[in-house]
């Protein structure tokens, strides 16, 4: 790719970025009010205006796609959130005894070895420990939304191999 044209994108985003990230933060805080949670969002929506500058510069409204875009990321991150509750009170419970057996129990040992050493740890943290997910993000140094997202996918995850070892129907 040509260098002027690179620089002209990157040149063309900047400007939309500084001129029009008030709006977009406007309206994200509108709907979200953790300020973790606000920040992870908006810079999702920039990151896919990065990532999408050609159709951007080629689009006849380009803060009408920045907007749109919020809307989607805010839409994507309440379903997680909703998806995280239901998971967590219908599929795998929160009881803290049934968490400790899972875990210390060689029948579901094999189920666990699929999960990665901070998956493992944020499930313990939530379930077993009892954290908050503002608790965990504290301990862990991440935003809300990542770490809903971590656990959205441990919880997956973890499901995924029970049913695959028959330890779920």
């Amino acid at each position: 790719m040509d260098t002027t044209k690179l620089n002209d994108k990157v040149v063309f985003y900047e400007a939309l970025v500084e001129q029009h990230r008030p709006y977009i933060i406007a309206i994200v805080s509108a709907r979200a009010s953790n300020k973790s949670d606000i920040d992870d969002i908006v810079q999702d929506v920039f990151l896919r205006g990065f990532k999408a500058i050609d159709t951007i510069m080629n689009h006849e409204n380009p803060v009408g796609w920045l907007v749109r875009t919020a809307i989607n990321v805010l839409k994507e991150y309440y379903k997680a959130e909703r998806r995280t509750d239901r998971i967590s009170e219908t599929l795998i419970a929160q009881n803290r005894e049934i968490w400790i057996s899972y875990l210390n129990s060689d029948k579901y040992k094999e189920a666990l070895e699929v999960l990665t050493e901070e998956e493992l740890l944020l499930l313990k943290l939530r379930h077993v420990i009892g954290l908050s997910i503002a608790e965990i993000c504290t301990e862990l140094k991440f935003g809300e939304a990542k770490a809903k997202k971590k656990l959205v996918n441990a919880r997956k995850k973890l499901r995924k191999a029970a049913k695959d070892n028959n330890l779920l129907k």
